[in-house]
């Protein structure tokens, strides 16, 4: 492969011959633009350089509107629905109208960085902020990937952080007041009701079915959720451990058969008057109409599920068993979620650690004191046994 550098007016440019295309027409590499020779031949080098070690990449004249489209296609049966109808949403809201009219090949890092500043300044939440990064992220990978880029520009900027917000819960008196005024206004009460007795996401119990309700062995098994605009049942979860399987309480297995009797043959085990599934809008709004008159403080639906999470570990739960009841993916977030929580529930435990080695220590006194043994075999029966490789 071969390439020249000449001269032209006061400047300098270089062509190089990059073989046939698919058609057999010879391809060959115009640039101009350098002030010396010396820069032109070092461009050159370093085409020439990518070309021979397989680095190089075409010059695409694809905008990035136009591959966003191709991608999202191309994802359509890979990635959930819910998750394809959010980043089309996402494609025509936001990226299209300040990305889209850019040559895929020419969008560069600054590029996005300002995107992603745009984002924030328009008062988007953070977790939708990170969310629309991350597809143009993925999409640009796969871009780069398919040798259609160099390099992902998104690569070489800061993953926008999610800040934590500020967490708010009902203890158990005002978790008695709301259920107490929610039980009186109909069909919204069992989503309220399994919200804080599962800790359930909003979607997948209003996308609860009777079918998936094991009353004899007190086992909720969550394999689908409701769409938010209430349209539609998907029968996949947000997370491959979102599909999981939730103990619930005797007292809830006789709310739940008591419900079920009166509801007769319907499927949906939170169903509106009509037997349909309840619009999460309407059931928001109702949400917001029960805290008034049963007057606690204003949480969000979400809230419940915290509500749950957080009465388990002040009860002395597991925090693993916290995250998999919950369904997160990571054991990682339950911690970051619920950081605040942990401090006290760690001074909590120390104290009684403290008062569990205090009354040991007694008895072992005692047993000095009486039997006289050696002190090295008391000593022995404060601390751990001896790892086992």
């Amino acid at each position: 492969m071969k390439g020249t550098v000449e001269k032209e007016g006061n400047s300098w440019f270089y062509v190089v011959d990059l073989g046939k295309d698919e058609y057999g027409k010879r391809k060959r590499k115009k640039k101009r633009g350098f002030k010396t020779k010396k820069e032109a031949q070092q461009a050159l080098t370093k085409l020439l350089h990518e070309v021979n070690t397989g680095a190089y990449v075409e010059p695409s004249n694809m905008k990035y509107e136009s591959y966003l489209h191709e991608w999202l296609e191309g994802k359509k049966h890979v990635i959930s629905k819910q998750t394809y109808i959010l980043y089309c949403n996402f494609m025509k809201v936001h990226v299209v109208s300040q990305l889209g009219h850019i040559q895929l090949n020419k969008l560069s890092p600054l590029h996005i960085q300002k995107f992603i500043a745009n984002l924030k300044n328009k008062g988007l939440a953070d977790g939708t902020v990170r969310r629309i990064f991350t597809m143009i992220n993925v999409s640009l990978n796969a871009a780069e990937k398919m040798q259609i880029i160099p390099k992902n520009p998104a690569s070489l900027i800061e993953k926008p952080k999610e800040g934590k917000s500020n967490i708010t819960v009902w203890d158990v008196p005002e978790i008695n007041k709301f259920l107490q005024v929610a039980e009186s206004k109909g069909n919204y009460y069992p989503a309220f009701f399994l919200a804080i007795m599962s800790g359930m996401r909003q979607g997948e119990i209003l996308g609860l079915s009777w079918k998936d309700v094991d009353l004899n062995n007190g086992i909720i098994y969550i394999t689908q959720i409701l769409s938010h605009d209430g349209s539609e049942i998907f029968t996949r979860a947000k997370t491959k451990q979102s599909i999981r399987s939730v103990s619930i309480s005797p007292n809830t297995v006789d709310f739940l058969r008591t419900l079920k009797q009166q509801q007769g043959l319907n499927d949906m085990v939170v169903q509106s008057s009509k037997g349909t599934p309840v619009s999460p809008s309407n059931l928001i709004k109702e949400m917001k109409r029960i805290i008034k008159l049963a007057g606690v403080p204003p949480i969000r639906f979400h809230d419940l599920r915290h509500t749950h999470a957080i009465l388990m570990l002040k009860n002395g739960e597991h925090v693993k068993v916290v995250s998999e009841r919950l369904g997160h993916s990571k054991i990682q977030m339950t911690l970051d979620t619920y950081s605040h929580v942990l401090p006290n529930m760690q001074a909590d435990a120390a104290k009684r650690t403290l008062v569990s080695i205090k009354r040991k220590a007694l008895t072992v006194q005692g047993l000095f004191q009486n039997k006289k043994q050696h002190p090295i075999k008391i000593i022995s029966l404060l601390l751990p046994g001896p790892r086992r490789m």
